[in-house]
């Protein structure tokens, strides 16, 4: 082998985000779960009688089975999740997220609560609109008794 048929090595910069793009993975996977956790208490406090459009959620700072994560950028997820699909999200350090649902729930009661919108027809009804009869249009043709054998015109004969 001569020294000019010698390949030297070469390295893909992509390659050098295998590695990065799984951490990656793992950490949203750990961050939706946790997302998910945040829904399901949402829901439990909504079903209550009594909820009061809102709650207390702690971050936590581990997961068991996971590795760890920045506790700091998992917030960051969460509360930008929670702020797009319109809840109120506010942060107290170190870990916890105060979640209210509060302003929708007036929305609610003025756009779709039944109850409401049967008051509120009740004293506002809602105009009928008056839709005048077709006018049907007949010939004189059209009115001649009908020559069937079952016919309910009785035939009278005038002398």
């Amino acid at each position: 082998m001569s020294a000019g048929s010698q390949v030297p090595p070469k390295l893909d910069p992509t390659t050098l985000y295998d590695e990065q793009e799984k951490r990656d993975a793992l950490r949203l996977k750990t961050y939706n779960s946790i997302l998910e956790q945040v829904h399901n208490k949402i829901r439990v406090i909504a079903r209550m009688p009594t909820n009061e459009k809102s709650l207390l959620f702690t971050v936590p700072e581990f997961v068991l089975g996971v590795p760890r994560f920045n506790t700091r950028d998992c917030i960051l997820y969460l509360v930008w999740n929670l702020r797009q699909t319109k809840f109120d999200v506010q942060y107290i350090p170190p870990t916890l997220l105060f979640i209210s649902w509060q302003r929708h729930d007036t929305q609610y009661k003025e756009e779709r609560s039944p109850i409401v919108q049967t008051l509120k027809n009740a004293i506002n009804p809602p105009p009928t609109e008056l839709q005048p009869k077709p006018v049907i249009k007949k010939t004189t043709h059209q009115y001649l008794p009908s020559q069937a054998p079952d016919s309910t015109a009785k035939k009278v004969t005038f002398i």
